[in-house]
């Protein structure tokens, strides 16, 4: 265990000392968490939907023997479950931070008139 927390802590912080950069603040290390999460969540729905897949391909292929298709069936099931589960829970968040917190597409100028713009006098 103590060998895993010198790994963890020898990775973490190698770029600091490869780029003589200051250490890493909170704030940081939270966007970065933050990131890593971002990035994993499709991850696991492409992983629920390989899931639902295999039971797919096992109800055709042993479509002969019941027991296997009630397996491949409760794969199936429990697949279409977690994608479901899975991809309500992101609308939920998308929608709690979008009303919660500001949303980069408010900073998107969509339509070149709304830019501001100054006479030559300086006024708008």
């Amino acid at each position: 265990m103590k060998n895993y927390k010198f790994l963890i802590f020898t990775i973490f912080f190698l770029p600091s000392f490869v780029f003589a950069a200051d250490p890493p603040l909170f704030e940081d290390v939270l966007g970065n968490a933050l990131g890593l999460v971002k990035n994993l969540f499709p991850i696991l729905v492409a992983l629920a939907v390989t899931y639902f897949l295999w039971g797919v391909i096992k109800y055709i292929r042993l479509s002969d023997n019941p027991e296997e298709r009630i397996k491949g069936r409760d794969l199936m099931i429990h697949g279409i479950i977690a994608i479901f589960v899975m991809v309500s829970l992101w609308g939920l968040v998308g929608i709690l931070v979008d009303t919660f917190f500001d949303s980069p597409d408010d900073l998107i100028i969509r339509n070149p008139d709304d830019v501001p713009q100054y006479d030559i006098n300086g006024e708008l």
